[in-house]
């Protein structure tokens, strides 16, 4: 190699020695046979850069960015969407499917009944359950064979399904449910 120079940006005091000229003339045939390769690398990539320079003028219009959606905005949820787990609607929904299937499964001769068992003790043997607010339920129902109508909290009444004997007179006798508007059976 050449004699390193004394000082930043002197030229060398000597001149390069047969090592330095050899591995000089490997370095440039290394170059050259870069440039052949990079000459090939690029034909294979020419259709890639292609399709990027269309996708490039198709995202440049104004026309395609109009016919793409906004993104839409966030809505916090309302208080009854955030508690709809909390209301009457759904203790009411879930009691008829499950009166619906406890239905099916008992023997002949045998029907469901429901009680409502109020604060106090007092017992209502239900005919219809009705949601009447977001918590609020009506119960619709016999005290010693006399029709009631109680508006309760539903957190104050607890609900007992209890197989009861069927009269062979009467069909069976199903409860009713008024849920958010919509009267079915089970």
């Amino acid at each position: 190699m050449a004699d390193q120079p004394q000082q930043p940006n002197s030229e060398p005091r000597g001149l390069p020695t047969r090592e330095a000229l050899a591995a000089l003339a490997r370095n440039r045939g290394l170059e050259d046979g870069l440039g052949a390769n990079q000459a090939s690398i690029a034909e294979k990539l020419r259709p890639f850069a292609q399709e990027a320079e269309r996708l490039k003028g198709l995202f440049a219009r104004s026309s395609f960015l109009a016919d793409v959606e906004p993104a839409p905005t966030y809505r916090p949820p309302t208080q009854e969407e955030a508690n709809s787990f909390q209301s009457a609607a759904v203790l009411l929904r879930r009691l008829a499917a499950a009166i619906a299937a406890w239905r099916a499964t008992l023997p002949t001769g045998v029907e469901p009944g429901v009680v409502a068992v109020l604060q106090g003790g007092s017992q209502v043997e239900v005919t219809r359950l009705a949601q009447e607010s977001f918590h609020g339920i009506r119960i619709d129902g016999e005290i010693d064979g006399l029709p009631v109508m109680l508006l309760a909290h539903q957190a104050t009444v607890q609900i007992l399904c209890h197989p009861r004997a069927s009269e062979p007179e009467r069909r069976s006798r199903p409860i009713g449910f008024v849920i958010e508007g919509r009267q079915s059976e089970a």
